[in-house]
């Protein structure tokens, strides 16, 4: 079964770099595992297995918020998130060689969540 595209609804929302950058690093660590075993719970609900053929993945991060954060904080507080899909093998890596960012924010103080989704970059040389 190859997949087109991966769709994940994890009903949190990133932190931002600010939080990110004062947190102390066992309150790190745990905010790093609680995102690991969100995408893998995730995973779980939407796909029973998912494969792509290209290596290099475009990924859409559309998170509703409370809050609009500045692009460069928001950017930075998606570490976590980007973390925990290379760990759960939904990316190679998340250098430009492997990976293409599209984040988004979007306003919606009373449903907040995170949608991830992910698709392959064909016809693109390594």
């Amino acid at each position: 079964m190859k997949t087109e595209e991966v769709k994940l609804v994890i009903p949190r929302i990133t932190p931002s770099l600010n939080k990110l950058l004062v947190m102390h690093w066992r309150e790190r660590h745990k905010l790093m595992t609680t995102w690991n075993w969100e995408v893998k719970v995730a995973m779980r609900e939407t796909y029973e297995e998912i494969k792509f053929d290209h290596l290099k993945r475009k990924v859409k991060i559309i998170s509703y918020r409370k809050k609009i954060c500045d692009p460069d904080n928001f950017i930075g507080g998606l570490k976590p998130l980007i973390d925990a899909l290379i760990s759960n093998f939904l990316l190679i890596d998340d250098s430009y060689k492997f990976l293409v960012l599209d984040p988004c924010q979007k306003k919606d103080p009373k449903n907040k969540r995170t949608e991830i989704i992910i698709t392959e970059v064909k016809n693109e040389k390594l």
